[in-house]
């Protein structure tokens, strides 16, 4: 009798535990941007697929590929015949659904049809700076663009567009002349902050009603802290310009030698920092300049070159406001 019992409690017991794991949600990854060689059953809805990918049909027997809702045979360098798709070197697709066939269904054991939309052009605000230092802005666009999500974290010579809420956990680098739109009612948030070190540059744009964010935290280590926006550990702030959008940037603080909100990493300058418009908000780290050089316990880094043009600023320093440039 006491075994019988016993093995109703441990069919109870592994009942509720299979319950649990049936009604447990899963989660799907973020979007990710693709390059090289793809299965397509391996994508997911926004992912990113780049110049010069090479999509492939995995362990299916083929696809038919669907851009912006057409069939695609013939084009895009789509080959009906090897069930191939490299996609053009000027050209970046959006996937939307890798569908059945037969039933339409996502179950796609055979046969599949690939949907993917083109990526639609950005609008964004440009900035004209006048003799009189005055600021015109007016409506521009951009075709040509890397869509920001969770893992990109290295931002080469381009352009590149928030137009959702991303969260980037590790710190961003940013190498050559890099462009950032922050689309209305967009939020990037950069949790480690973004390098922008010396001979390197940023440059941020909002549309036309202002409303993208972009939040950044500095990074800090034993050695040293990091801008939240400019130079890595020790290392000189490059050249960033903020035209328009929310911009709230906050150096890697530490309790002492902490990075500027905008500028320069521990005990660094802060390069060259142009503000044409938008609301900005910098706070240093410890001993850093909200706008300018990195802390340092001594004098700090230099505050490079600060320029002014328009917009709302507010700029503070973390802790002690006699070591802030």
């Amino acid at each position: 009798m006491k075994l019988a019992k016993d093995t109703r409690k441990v069919t109870f017991w592994a009942l509720f535990l299979l319950l649990i794991l049936f009604c447990v949600p899963t989660t799907a990854r973020a979007a990710v941007y693709l390059s090289g060689t793809v299965d397509a059953s391996a994508l997911q809805a926004g992912d990113i697929i780049g110049k010069g990918v090479t999509l492939t049909d995995g362990s299916h027997n083929g696809f038919n590929l669907y851009v912006d809702g057409n069939y695609a045979q013939g084009s895009y360098n789509y080959s009906f015949s090897n069930y191939l798709w490299t996609t053009p070197s000027d050209m970046k697709f959006v996937f939307v659904k890798l569908q059945n066939h037969m039933d339409g269904s996502s179950n796609v054991t055979e046969w599949g049809h690939v949907y993917v939309t083109t990526l639609s052009p950005v609008s964004y605000q440009a900035a004209t700076v006048g003799a009189d230092n005055s600021v015109t802005f007016s409506p521009e666009s951009c075709g040509d663009y890397t869509p920001v999500t969770s893992g990109l974290t290295a931002w080469g010579a381009g352009w590149y567009v928030v137009d959702n809420t991303v969260t980037i956990a590790n710190r961003v680098t940013v190498t050559g002349d890099v462009h950032l739109i922050l689309c209305d009612g967009a939020t990037l948030t950069a949790s480690e902050g973004i390098t922008v070190n010396d001979g390197d540059s940023l440059t941020i744009y909002g549309q036309s009603d202002g409303t993208g964010a972009l939040t950044v935290q500095g990074n800090a280590s034993y050695n040293g802290a990091g801008a939240g926006i400019g130079g890595e550990i020790g290392k000189d702030g490059g050249a960033i310009t903020i035209n328009g959008g929310n911009v709230t940037a906050v150096g890697g603080a530490r309790s002492q030698n902490g990075g500027a909100g905008i500028g320069g990493g521990s005990n660094k300058s802060g390069g060259e920092i142009t503000i044409n418009g938008g609301n900005v908000t910098a706070t240093g780290g410890a001993e850093g300049a909200g706008i300018g050089g990195g802390g340092s316990t001594g004098s700090g880094g230099k505050a490079g070159t600060i320029t002014i043009n328009g917009g709302t600023v507010t700029a503070a320093c973390y802790e002690s406001a006699s070591y802030c440039a």
